[in-house]
């Protein structure tokens, strides 16, 4: 130990009898210990003071431009952000640790080098974070991604989504879907593929016992425009028809076109708008652990 001291209590008095004692790490950083005798404890008495210590804060932001204006009303030179791809979520740590000042060479005979100090390690308690929600748009969408439905099923999901199809437009999607639904109790016999880029089916209907055969025409893809996240921008992500026929029943459904690479896009973007708007510190890739 390179320093010590203690102050002694009479204990008569039945007050606390305790010592300090600092040291130095082999970094030369300073420690601090209580060494109380048994049946004592150590309370924490900074609510009584005018202020606290530090701060402390765990706050949760609504969008990036809220994160923005927190983190950078508090940010230090050590301030970090932290950018979890996966989990779609920015971590800003404003009293992150601060970084080791390399030593520095003299620039002339007389003047004297810059000396090494070690990093200086803060508590990392004061934290802002955002966490990206996907907006409803985007979570009907593919929530529905890939999964087969009967004629009457898509067609109600292209009704209740109707304003996000932009190509072709919505009215010519949900004109089909209703009359694929007003065939619901036809035979499906046939699926050609066109040349036009539609799909037709084949079918055949009893209208009083005589066969009567007619064809749909449907696109074989169209595209929807919305935002991946809640008040983000609008994407276009393409969904491909798919088909099934089963004993002359028809089963639709849609595949959306590589969503999780429009996610990544919109959230990267996100990213680039919150490392240009940062005052201090720096964003990275990762989690902060805590």
């Amino acid at each position: 130990m390179s320093d010590s001291k203690s102050h002694m209590a009479n204990p008569d008095l039945k007050t606390v009898q305790h010592i300090v004692v600092t040291g130095n790490t082999s970094k030369g950083l300073s420690h601090a210990y209580a060494v109380l005798p048994p049946g004592y404890s150590i309370r924490e008495i900074e609510g009584l003071q005018e202020r606290p210590n530090r701060a402390r804060a765990d706050v949760s932001m609504h969008s990036p431009d809220d994160l923005l204006v927190y983190y950078n009303r508090f940010c230090e030179q050590e301030s970090m952000m932290f950018a979890d791809i996966e989990a779609c979520r920015i971590a800003g740590v404003i009293d992150w640790h601060e970084p080791p000042i390399r030593p520095g060479l003299a620039k002339t005979a007389t003047e004297e080098a810059t000396p090494a100090e070690p990093a200086a390690a803060l508590f990392r308690q004061h934290r802002v974070s955002w966490q990206a929600k996907f907006d409803k748009r985007w979570k009907a969408w593919t929530g529905a991604d890939g999964k087969a439905m009967t004629q009457r099923e898509f067609a109600h999901f292209i009704e209740d989504n109707q304003p996000d199809i932009v190509e072709p437009d919505g009215a010519t999607v949900l004109e089909v879907a209703r009359h694929l639904d007003a065939k619901k109790g036809v035979d499906f016999t046939s699926a050609v593929d066109l040349q036009s880029g539609a799909v037709q089916f084949g079918y055949a209907e009893e209208v009083r016992a005589e066969t009567r055969k007619g064809n749909i025409e449907v696109p074989a893809q169209f595209m929807i425009g919305i935002p991946v996240f809640l008040y983000g921008e609008l994407y276009k992500v393409t969904a491909r028809l798919r088909y099934r026929i089963t004993e002359a029943k028809l089963s639709l459904w849609f595949d959306l076109v590589h969503p999780d690479r429009v996610r990544d896009d919109a959230f990267m973007r996100i990213l680039e708008k919150v490392t240009v708007g940062m005052d201090r510190g720096e964003l990275v890739r990762g989690t902060h652990g805590i």
